[in-house]
């Protein structure tokens, strides 16, 4: 046997009135969407679709989003990985222990022409630690690399997964 689930729904000029519970889906029929209510807000926050969206403008421009993924085997007091994507917006980086860390007890991330730490301080050395550093938008417009150096000692093993984050754009054509 199946079952329907049937939300609230109202024209436009009801739903836009409408105090929904916190979290509560509401069905807005004359724009055929979804209204995410916070339980304060009259009428919700309407869901975005696809068409409101800009995604393929007609003069070539793009906006792609994208990571950098790699897995590195640490050895020595720093360990360089790989380059961040030139020109591209910066959003962040995030790295996961994978295997346990010897020799070092804790470890920090950042770029090779500037600060070792510039991500992140501290993350431990323990299979499946994990960090995620924001420092804003960054941008390197030069090579410019990702590093993972050792804190209280030298690596002697185990191995990191990191992930630059990013945002390419282009010029239209």
């Amino acid at each position: 046997m199946s079952e329907q689930l049937q939300l609230r729904r109202g024209p436009a000029s009801i739903v836009g009135t409408m105090i929904g519970a916190q979290g509560e889906p509401i069905f807005d029929t004359t724009n055929n969407r979804l209204t995410l209510h916070d339980g304060m807000t009259p009428g919700g926050w309407p869901a975005a679709r696809i068409g409101d969206m800009a995604v393929g403008p007609t003069t070539g421009a793009m906006t792609q989003a994208g990571i950098v993924e790699a897995v590195l085997s640490l050895s020595g007091a720093t360990v360089t990985g790989p380059a961040f994507p030139q020109g591209a917006l910066i959003l962040g980086v995030s790295v996961r222990v994978a295997t346990a860390i010897s020799g070092a007890t804790s470890f920090s991330v950042g770029i090779d022409t500037g600060s070792t730490s510039l991500y992140l301080a501290s993350v431990a050395a323990a299979a499946g630690s994990s960090g995620i550093g924001v420092i804003g938008v960054g941008l390197y417009w030069s090579a410019t690399h990702l590093t993972i150096s050792a804190i209280g000692g030298s690596f002697t093993g185990g191995s990191v997964k990191v992930a630059i984050h990013y945002i390419n754009i282009s010029a239209p054509s």
